[in-house]
């Protein structure tokens, strides 16, 4: 996975994770550079000049770089962090596989981003793509874990009215 053909865009939400990652990259010998909002446009045009040279093979941003910035020859994807919606979660993966070229994406999902396990699920069945099973189990126990919480608070709600009158 490591060579001249690759690069690769690491994705994160916060910028102290930009600042993590990319300097603990470094650290074990791996070029990387963090691009987020609170860098300068000098820093960002040395960034980009870095990656078209092949100095820097991973970048890790936030979604600053997930729209309107054409990054050429981007060969994989890393949702470190899940985007908060779909649509961002498309622009995403869209920086790799442009101009008839292939590429990988890779997301990284946990119990905190369940709510949006079925609307992956529809994505990667759209575009003939593996579904893993931890991804569809994560969803039916989004689904099973609403329909258990809805009729609680549905009787909740109408205890409280009862009390208003009463």
């Amino acid at each position: 996975m490591h060579g001249p053909l690759f690069k690769m865009i690491i994705f994160v939400k916060a910028k102290a994770m930009v600042d993590f990652i990319s300097s603990e990259l470094c650290k074990y010998g791996i070029p990387a550079q963090g691009l987020h909002g609170g860098r300068s446009q000098t820093d960002r045009t040395n960034v980009f000049r870095e990656l078209r040279m092949g100095q820097c093979q991973i970048l890790v941003a936030t979604d600053l770089v997930s729209r309107g910035i054409d990054i050429s020859n981007i060969t994989h994807v890393l949702n470190y962090d899940f985007p908060g919606d779909i649509e961002e979660y498309v622009h995403r993966v869209g920086r790799t596989g442009r101009a008839g070229r292939s590429g990988e994406a890779m997301t990284f999902i946990s119990w905190g981003d369940r709510m949006h396990a079925a609307g992956l699920i529809s994505i990667l069945e759209e575009s003939h793509q593996e579904v893993p099973r931890a991804l569809r189990r994560l969803a039916a126990r989004h689904v099973e874990k609403k329909a258990r919480s809805v009729p609680s608070a549905y009787h909740r709600e109408k205890e409280e009215s009862l009390r208003l009158f009463y």
